[in-house]
């Protein structure tokens, strides 16, 4: 098992972006970040990811709101952490959520401006094959 300390995600968003994926769980796989396995008698790596830190900043001089939701792998639909949170012109805000995501799940944002994201937290990964 090993942990992976790390930006899992950066994206800026506008009025006309819609629902974007900020992060995804990496699906399990024969693979790593040294490249494929090779052993056809490897087993797959399995990551998990613990969201630690959301940096939301409103870039424009408007008022405006977004949305944090987590799609689920294995359970369907959007389940909303924020929906419709209102944001100040110019206004930073830094979220501590502690938010553990399996495999293939996804941290979706949308705003009703301009906003700068950033999103901070840590990857495991377990299984054996390469760098495991």
């Amino acid at each position: 098992m090993s942990d992976h300390y790390k930006i899992l995600g950066q994206s800026s968003t506008t009025v006309t972006s819609g629902v974007l994926t900020l992060y995804e769980v990496p699906s399990p796989s024969a693979s790593d970040s040294y490249g494929p396995t090779v052993s056809p008698k490897a087993v797959s790596l399995l990551t998990r990811a613990l969201v630690s830190t959301i940096v939301v900043v409103n870039t424009n001089g408007t008022i405006g709101t977004i949305d944090i939701g987590i799609v689920g792998n294995r359970i369907p639909g959007l389940t909303s952490i924020f929906d419709g949170l209102d944001f100040a012109a110019w206004e930073s805000r830094v979220f501590d959520l502690g938010i553990t995501l399996s495999y293939g799940d996804k941290l979706t944002i949308a705003s009703t401006q301009d906003y700068d994201w950033t999103c901070t937290g840590i990857e495991t990964t377990s299984g054996t094959g390469p760098g495991s």
